[in-house]
């Protein structure tokens, strides 16, 4: 996963930018074993780290984020996984 620096200096928190094959953008940070995604309808979901046999995921009440490197799975309120790649 490609994770720029957001913040202050005192305060670097992982950010990453996410296009998805649907057309969907949206972007995440990731505080310590957690991951804040912004949703283009301006809301927050906040997700949990989970175990994952390699990569990362992160999980809530239906929604996941899951992904090694620059690809990731994204699923949303109940609707089929989409593919998404993290933006420099």
């Amino acid at each position: 996963m490609a994770l720029s620096g957001c913040g202050t200096a005192a305060s670097k928190i992982p950010a990453a930018f996410f296009t998805c094959d649907d057309g969907s953008r949206f972007s995440a940070s990731f505080p310590e074993g957690k991951a804040q995604i912004n949703l283009p309808d301006n809301r927050i979901v906040t997700l949990s780290q989970a175990r994952s046999g390699s990569g990362y995921r992160y999980a809530s009440e239906g929604y996941e984020l899951r992904g090694k490197g620059k690809d990731a799975t994204w699923m949303a309120g109940g609707h089929a996984p989409d593919h998404c790649t993290s933006q420099p």
